[in-house]
């Protein structure tokens, strides 16, 4: 959770490297297999190539539970 901000999360994840697509997915339950794009969402970068840090802040919805996945996928 964010200071200060309590219904939006910020989700970290790194290396970023070019030539790649990364697509944050959610679901209520690891279980259900609906994954779902993140949207409604805001990302940045921060660093150089290999140690660029990518944060997704997630405005969205919370129910009882939210999951997250980093789709990796080279065009």
């Amino acid at each position: 959770a964010m200071p200060g901000q309590p219904r939006q999360f910020a989700i970290s994840f790194s290396p970023i490297f070019s030539g790649r697509t990364y697509t944050l997915k959610t679901a209520d339950f690891l279980t259900s297999g609906a994954w779902i794009p993140l949207s409604g969402g805001t990302s940045s970068d921060a660093g150089t190539e290999p140690n660029i840090i990518r944060t997704v802040i997630d405005n969205g919805d919370f129910g009882t539970n939210k999951f997250y996945k980093i789709e990796i996928s080279i065009p």
